[in-house]
């Protein structure tokens, strides 16, 4: 396997930037909403004026609809009703059903490493909050006992989920994203459009191109605090998202916690990555391998990534080293 490994202060972050070439003023639409707990926006390029706010409606309306099924604080979503279930059987949306299946086969290829059972132990931490609070001990080796993929019965005859474990529940943030991303790109290629820029707080899907045939050049922040962008993605119809362990976080006597959660510990996993970006044909696996990166360290996630079809990734370290795949050089160029 090729890997190419650079000592150069490259970084990228969770927040992509779109840089003014890529921008055309007189043939874009944008609109954007809060849903997923982020900012979603999307913008399209070359839809007439009378459309297009349409198609912009149209887009959110997607996303209103997802969040409702998958919003976890809402008392009806299928979530909830599936964490709320006492191990009872509950019936689902066919979506629902999809995206389950589809974090299976994910938890199942990493033996569990990723799993989105991971709700009783994900919910013990708060890094939303404004205190930085680390929990028992105790407590977290109580949830990781009911952290077990295995316990996720589906049934897509009927769209069924059963929980085995009364004491289990789900979470699908690693992956909803994603999911609803690829939805609005589907409608959009639709659409009568030259393209779009689907922004899920920084997990992205790219349909088609600009007006004039060119690519979409999406600016990549610092994640080490500097706030300059000093490398650009060079893309269309595809999905990027780039996942990392310094922004959802915080530190307590010297120690940085992270948000991406060690399913046997309990704790932040153990890991060499800073920063990782995923270049693939749809978001929701973009979503799901940046998650599996950090989680299993760069090189055993470099390995992943050559073996994956059609995916690229730039991995950066802590130490600012940086680890691209055999073929994402092709995607980069320096400012």
């Amino acid at each position: 396997m090729k890997h190419r490994i650079f000592t150069i202060p490259l970084v990228f972050t969770l927040s992509f930037i779109l840089l003014s070439g890529c921008r055309t003023a007189d043939t874009s639409r944008s609109k954007s909403d809060m849903y997923f707990d982020t900012i979603v926006s999307v913008e399209i390029y070359g839809a007439q004026s009378q459309n297009a706010d349409k198609m912009l409606e149209d887009c959110m309306g997607i996303c209103e609809h997802y969040d409702r099924l998958w919003n976890k604080n809402i008392k009806t979503s299928d979530i909830s009703k599936i964490n709320n279930s006492s191990s009872n059987t509950v019936t689902v949306d066919p979506d629902t059903i999809k995206l389950l299946s589809n974090a299976l086969s994910y938890c199942a290829q990493t033996g569990g490493r990723f799993d989105i059972s991971v709700a009783p132990l994900s919910q013990l931490w708060d890094f939303h909050g404004q205190s930085a609070v680390i929990p028992d001990a105790a407590a977290l080796k109580e949830a990781c006992s009911h952290v077990d993929h295995n316990c996720i019965l589906i049934d897509a005859s009927d769209d069924s989920v059963t929980l085995t474990d009364p004491k289990a529940a789900v979470d699908v943030g690693s992956m909803a994203k994603g999911f609803v991303a690829d939805r609005i790109a589907e409608y959009l290629k639709d659409q009568s459009i030259t393209g779009a820029i689907i922004n899920m707080g920084g997990d992205m899907r790219l349909v088609g191109s600009k007006p004039d045939g060119s690519l979409f050049n999406i600016g990549i922040q610092d994640p080490f605090g500097s706030g300059s962008c000093t490398q650009s993605l060079y893309l269309s119809d595809t999905a990027v998202a780039t996942s990392g362990t310094y922004e959802r976080c915080f530190t307590v006597d010297g120690r940085r916690y992270h948000h991406i959660l060690d399913t046997v510990t309990g704790y932040p996993v153990d890991t060499d990555i800073e920063s990782v970006t995923v270049i693939s044909d749809n978001a929701e696996d973009c979503d799901c391998l940046c998650t599996i990166a950090i989680i299993d360290g760069s090189e055993k996630a470099l390995d992943m990534i050559e073996q994956t079809e059609n995916t690229e990734a730039v991995m950066i370290l802590s130490d600012n080293t940086v680890i691209m795949s055999s073929g994402a050089g092709k995607y980069l160029r320096q400012q």
